[in-house]
């Protein structure tokens, strides 16, 4: 056995070589990845309405009423004259189109943030003691312990 120098030999207890052990440790970074896709577009939808209008026409009515004069005047019996033409007006409908603004939508991105926790495995290395019967393990922490029995 190699010599011990007095502080190897500090309270009483001879140091032997030691072990370390090991247990791993977590760092987590994350990585920019492509998850999905967002189209934006433009499409036209049909649909049918009913607008109202308020139109007018002429209708033609006939209306009998007494003659003024009862007595004929002569020669005036069945007299062949020209018809006489009226002519009706009506208003029709008449629907003009034109686009016009209605809405302006913005779009973008943005962020959100969030934290994602999951199981991880973690392994590490524990000590184990095989002793027989008669030996009596006693256990030193260096930082609060003295070394005295």
């Amino acid at each position: 056995m190699s010599e011990l120098s007095d502080e190897d030999m500090a309270g009483g207890h001879e140091r032997e070589p030691a072990l370390v052990l090991h247990e791993q440790r977590e760092t987590a970074r994350v990585l920019p990845g492509r998850y999905g896709t967002a189209r934006i577009g433009k499409r036209i939808v049909t649909e049918t309405i009913t607008i109202e209008v308020d139109v007018s026409r002429e209708e033609f009515y006939v209306e009998y009423d007494d003659a003024v004069d009862p007595t004929p005047a002569p020669g005036a019996l069945f007299v062949d004259e020209q018809p006489t033409e009226l002519i009706l007006y009506r208003e029709e409908p008449v629907v003009h189109k034109r686009v016009v603004p209605v809405e302006r939508v913005l779009w973008g991105r943005q962020v959100k943030h969030a934290t994602v926790a999951g199981p991880l495995e973690r392994r590490r290395e524990v000590l184990e003691v095989d002793a027989d019967g008669s030996l009596e393990l006693q256990e030193i922490d260096p930082v609060t312990d003295s070394g005295a029995p």
